[in-house]
């Protein structure tokens, strides 16, 4: 049974568009390593091998996937710092989560309530509160290690701070390598309100002056995304391991709260390509637009027919010479060159 031109040719387009097409959304999607909404009321999500590990707290259950808050949906993950009258007494709430891999750069967004009581003490002693760490190896080491840290400003809120751990690799924080700005982590307004956080960290290579630290901030109801904190050409490489493969969000408050403080995290992507943080973002590197399939792609309507069709002599279709082989080839080139990307993706998976 005969087919026309025209029907050879929707079924050849459609198929190798739609191969191409799911190729392409596969790569699009590989740069995520692991996100979670909690919309399954638990810490169960595993995205292959990237997963969330422990929740530390301390003696006191504090942290736990709640339906009492969330940006989205109906869950979050709830984090609670008891409170305790003790100006020097510290408070701990810590979810630790596994990569799956070894990456030399990390991405990682989501949604953070700010507490509407929420009072960043200045304690006697030291004020300095976790706000989220990524390692490689062991936590002792001695692999490479950063922190994102919070210090007190004494109008009950804190600026950001950021850590590399001494070249021993022991989490002891190098005075040296600490950087710091004056910018607040939460400020006043942003108290009772949902705040999206974007960080990025990336290993210096060998040359050993090209690491790098950011941090933006797009307060509730702001379409403005801010760079609150910045280091590049950082001295952070690191020859037993210079890579990332688990962390932690929030932990241990040197702080700590008078009154129990409550914070809720809600919708978490972590990747090793750039998160967009455009949108009005004010300083930092915004990552360039994807590149675009756009323009003429080809099967145009020169000589009338395309897709490798053309009329004989007495005006009916025939497939032209090597319409197959052309099909074949353009989808070999698009396997090949997918593969290609896939392989210059940039981390070392876990051996």
């Amino acid at each position: 049974m005969s087919k026309s031109g025209s029907g050879y040719c929707a079924i050849s387009v459609a198929l190798l568009s739609g191969i191409i097409a799911l190729l392409l959304a596969g790569q699009a999607a590989a740069g995520i390593i692991f996100q979670d909404d909690f919309e399954t009321g638990d810490l169960s999500k595993n995205q292959a091998g990237a997963h969330w590990g422990a929740s530390n707290h301390g003696t006191i259950d504090n942290l736990r996937v709640s339906n009492g808050r969330a940006k989205t949906g109906q869950y979050s993950l709830e984090f609670t710092f008891h409170g305790d009258a003790n100006i020097d007494a510290d408070a701990w709430s810590e979810q630790r989560f596994e990569l799956g891999g070894r990456y030399a750069e990390i991405w990682m967004k989501y949604d953070i309530y700010v507490p509407a009581n929420y009072n960043y003490r200045m304690p006697t002693t030291g004020a300095n509160n976790k706000f989220m760490t990524l390692w490689g190896g062991a936590y002792a080491g001695p692999a490479l290690g950063i922190g994102w840290e919070t210090e007190a400003l004494g109008d009950g809120t804190g600026y950001i701070t950021f850590h590399n751990a001494f070249p021993d690799q022991t989490h002891r924080w190098d005075p040296i390598r600490y950087q710091r700005t004056d910018t607040r982590t939460f400020g006043l307004t942003d108290r009772g309100t949902w705040v999206e956080i974007i960080v990025q960290t990336k290993a210096a290579s060998v040359a050993n002056n090209d690491g790098e630290a950011r941090v933006w901030k797009r307060p509730q109801g702001s379409s403005t995304r801010t760079l609150i904190f910045e280091q590049t050409g950082m001295n952070t490489y690191n020859a037993a391991g210079n890579f990332f493969e688990r962390g932690y969000l929030l932990g241990w408050s040197d702080s700590g709260y008078a009154e129990t403080t409550v914070f809720y995290i809600d919708n978490v992507v972590i990747s090793d390509t750039p998160i967009d943080v455009s949108g009005g973002a004010t300083g930092g590197n915004t990552p360039p637009p994807s590149s675009s399939s756009g323009g003429d792609s080809g099967g145009g309507s020169g000589g009338g027919s395309g897709c490798g069709f053309v009329k004989d002599n007495n005006g009916k279709w025939q497939k032209a010479k090597g319409e197959w082989l052309s099909f074949a080839m353009m989808l070999i080139i698009s396997l090949a060159g997918i593969a290609l990307l896939k392989k210059g993706r940039g981390y070392e998976k876990r051996k």
